[in-house]
């Protein structure tokens, strides 16, 4: 079957009422933003989950060869054959014409082009216009920042220009934790680290009651989008499933450094697990050559300091940091993990 649309499962999909698309190409890159919604844990009684605001998709396309954006908006898409079914969402158009099209020509200077040339055709329905482009595939991760500070990163990626150091923030569970807790370590981050950082911090799933399989593969997802060098920090159990997450599948990205603050130990000594097993060579299994850290307050009543020592035992190349006078949350202080971060920098 010809144009073949298949709605793909990206986690997200565009806000319905002001999908605020925005497009920005050049020869060094192309990228999609757009607001966006996530399915909730509840089902509408209409059918279908309930939705929530996912704040900002970033698309980037890899080596997008063309694209078309504006026409048909919402109302012409219903009416046209190609795109009957498609309502607001990302999809994948399968046995493209567009990409054969393109193929065709492409043979006229250059006979030998083979049929997988271009390798997908890509559609996003969004509310008043559409998007498509031939690529050979995309990355998306959904971005909790001010709009100006995407916008300004990705006009620098986009014109080859240099970044900043990504630093990847996983948060803890709990109800509450991503807006209401943890969201101060990463303004004290932030603060500390000055804007030569750009700190990535997505709302995990299901954060009242963390699952081991959904936040992993999460934060594989989050392993996809990052640059090589990134700093990757965790705190309370988004630490311990952090480090059993690098230390079960090595990731194809060259990590910075490891930072672990307040992280429960699961295991013998530790607290139970039901769907986490840590391994007993868990030291062995992280990437090598990656500097681990370790930070523990002495005053933590969730994750006692006993922890601490348990992965001093467990991972023996890292460096474990005991804080005097510091709770589970380090007092919303990481002044410290912020010095360490900067000296990484400094070579020291």
């Amino acid at each position: 079957m010809a144009d073949d649309i298949v709605e793909l499962d990206l986690g997200v999909r565009p806000e319905a009422a002001v999908s605020g698309a925005v497009c920005l190409q050049t020869d060094a890159g192309t990228f999609l933003t757009f607001n966006a919604m996530r399915p909730t844990g509840r089902m509408s009684p209409h059918g279908g989950p309930y939705m929530e605001d996912a704040v900002t998709a970033v698309v980037e396309f890899k080596r997008c060869l063309v694209s078309r954006f504006g026409y048909p908006n919402d109302e012409a898409r219903w009416g046209i054959p190609q795109y009957k079914g498609v309502s607001y969402g990302i999809y994948e158009v399968r046995n493209s014409t567009w990409i054969k099209e393109v193929v065709r020509l492409n043979r006229y200077r250059f006979p030998e082009t083979k049929d997988d040339y271009v390798r997908k055709h890509f559609l996003f329905a969004f509310h008043d216009n559409t998007f498509e482009c031939l690529a050979d595939d995309l990355t998306l991760e959904v971005v909790n920042e001010p709009y100006h500070v995407i916008f300004e990163r990705i006009t620098r990626r986009a014109f080859g220009m240099s970044v900043n150091r990504q630093l990847l923030f996983v948060q803890g569970g709990g109800a509450g934790t991503h807006d209401e807790w943890d969201s101060k370590l990463v303004e004290s981050l932030g603060r500390e680290l000055g804007p030569d950082y750009e700190i990535r911090y997505p709302r995990m799933p299901n954060e009242e009651d963390p699952s081991y399989a959904a936040w992993k593969a999460a934060i594989e997802r989050e392993f996809a989008t990052l640059d090589d060098g990134a700093i990757l920090v965790g705190h309370s159990v988004g630490a311990t499933i952090l480090v059993n997450t690098l230390a079960e599948q090595p990731s194809e990205r060259k990590f910075g450094a490891i930072f672990l603050v307040a992280a429960p130990f699961v295991g013998e000594g530790g607290w139970p697990g039901d769907d986490l097993k840590p391994p007993r060579d868990l030291g062995a299994r992280l990437p090598r050559g990656v500097p681990i850290h370790f930070y523990h307050g002495l005053d933590d009543e969730t994750a006692p300091p006993s922890h601490a020592e348990l992965y001093a035992r467990a991972v023996p190349q890292a460096r474990v940091h005991r804080l005097p006078g510091r709770n589970h949350q380090l007092n919303n202080d990481l002044r410290e993990v912020s010095a360490a971060i900067r000296s990484l920098e400094a070579g020291l």
